[in-house]
């Protein structure tokens, strides 16, 4: 592993450097040397001297924070190459680099890359982040005008620290690539390119745990809620029947309201759930005082905020044990996903029961407390069927299928969830086994023997049927 180097001795002219900056910054303080100081200059001058002072405090990096977030190292290998892949958490990285590279969107991911084989092999950063930060662009972001020195130092310190393209034969090479920023899980994705004859490319995929984001269920809840549970081994026609027993649609706490329908399954453990994240699919956070300030912030400013809390919905009850969303553009436009843990198991792999739904404005409401409410999109199936393509497309699945669920309900005669909402739909719910390992669509199983959504004729009226 490299570390930061402060010697400023290797080929850094500082006064060469210090030549190169911009001499707009100077005029300024000229003209205020010459008398000429006006409006127009004093405010010039106020940004300038407030740029300048920006990040002038002392650069003082800790590479021996390594040691910490080293230890949730992740691995995967083949005859060639062992890859090894972490990544810090917020804290872990602030105290590694001195700064706070968090608050520019910025995510160092460190790798390691063992060539085994008899020829030079070369990672491909792209494949991690098509849109990744290089070194000197980080470090850039903490530059100082008035400090050449720091920023020498600063630029050594990212420069020795970042990931090498070229991996020699019989060789390892260690750093971080500088990606965007992901909390909860990322998913990471290694290239590698060898044998310069024919340019062999072998891809390792990794979920890798990031703390910090304190989401709705923690190691603790997981604990509690398996057990003593009593678990079903079902085959599959056992797995349909008795999905088609579990109730039709979630609750309110109460357990006596109906609110949106239950039309989803996931069939996969937590590390297959954690892949979700490679369709961009992100845990959500609890509920506080801080993610609600910024939950009303990103209202209020129609920003997006990937790990916004949920409202609680019931089953069984118990609110959501899992609640995941894949932003849009807004907080008022968002794809949710809640799911709930069942006693069945199917191919060794947990059953969750689940909704999901898609937000596509915000209304009025006398049902909740702050008066507004997410409207969802009414046509329910269209919903499922976006996550269905969404995984498919992502390589997330390894089969999927249809059973009966809530029941049929059409656009002309809806049914309505907690807050009023109506919705239509043909009553299924898909059911989809998801894969920790790429499955390609073309080799993904549909269970063919099971239901069959209908084909959809809004063209009738309400008096035709």
């Amino acid at each position: 592993m490299k570390v930061w180097m402060s010697e400023r001795q290797k080929g850094w002219d500082l006064q060469k450097r210090a030549s190169l900056l911009d001499m707009s910054f100077i005029a300024p303080i000229a003209d205020f040397a010459r008398g000429g100081f006006s409006w127009p200059g004093s405010v010039a001058l106020g940004m300038v001297l407030a740029v300048a002072t920006a990040g002038c405090a002392g650069f003082k990096p800790n590479p021996g924070e390594q040691a910490v977030f080293l230890q949730r190292a992740v691995h995967g290998e083949d005859s060639q190459f062992r890859v090894s892949v972490a990544v810090p958490s917020i804290d872990e990285s602030s105290k590694f680099f001195d700064r706070r590279l968090d608050r520019e969107g910025i995510q160092p991911v460190w790798l390691r890359v063992e060539n085994r084989g008899d020829s030079t092999a070369y990672f491909l950063p792209v494949s991690m982040d098509s849109d990744y930060f290089a070194a000197l662009e980080v470090a850039y972001q903490y530059h100082s005008a008035w400090r050449p020195e720091r920023n020498a130092d600063m630029d050594l310190c990212f420069l020795t620290n970042a990931m090498v393209v070229r991996i020699p034969a019989h060789t390892n090479r260690s750093g971080f690539v500088f990606t965007h920023l992901d909390l909860g899980e990322k998913q990471v994705c290694v290239s590698i390119a060898s044998d310069p004859a024919s340019w062999h490319y072998t891809r390792f995929t990794f979920v890798v745990p990031v703390p910090g984001l304190k989401s709705d269920s923690g190691p603790e809840e997981w604990r509690a809620l398996t057990n003593g549970m009593k678990t079903i081994e079902c085959d599959d026609e056992q797995l349909r029947a008795e999905l088609e027993k579990l109730p039709p649609a979630t609750t309110d706490k109460t357990g006596r309201k109906e609110g949106d329908p239950l039309n989803l399954v996931i069939i996969g453990s937590l590390p297959d759930l954690a892949s979700m994240s490679g369709c961009d699919w992100d845990r959500t956070e609890r509920i506080t005082s801080g993610t609600a300030w910024r939950t009303f912030k990103s209202f209020l400013f129609g920003s997006q905020y990937r790990y916004s809390p949920v409202s609680p919905l019931y089953f069984s009850g118990r609110h959501q044990d899992i609640a995941l969303q894949k932003a849009r553009g807004s907080i008022n436009l968002r794809n949710h996903l809640r799911l709930w843990l069942t006693s069945l198991r199917y191919d060794g792999k947990p059953v969750w029961i689940g909704q999901v739904s898609r937000d596509i404005g915000v209304r009025w409401t006398l049902k909740t407390l702050n008066l507004t409410t997410h409207k969802i999109n009414p046509n329910v199936d269209e919903t499922r069927s976006y996550l269905v393509g969404d995984l498919l497309s992502g390589q997330a699945v390894k089969w999927w299928g249809y059973v009966k669920g809530v029941g049929p309900a059409s656009f002309w005669e809806p049914r309505h969830n907690l807050t009023g909402d109506p919705y239509f739909t043909d009553g299924l719910r898909a059911v989809i086994e998801l894969s920790a390992q790429a499955v390609k669509p073309t080799d993904v199983v549909r269970r063919t023997g099971w239901e069959t959504p209908p084909e959809k004729d809004f063209t009738r009226g309400p008096t035709d049927r």
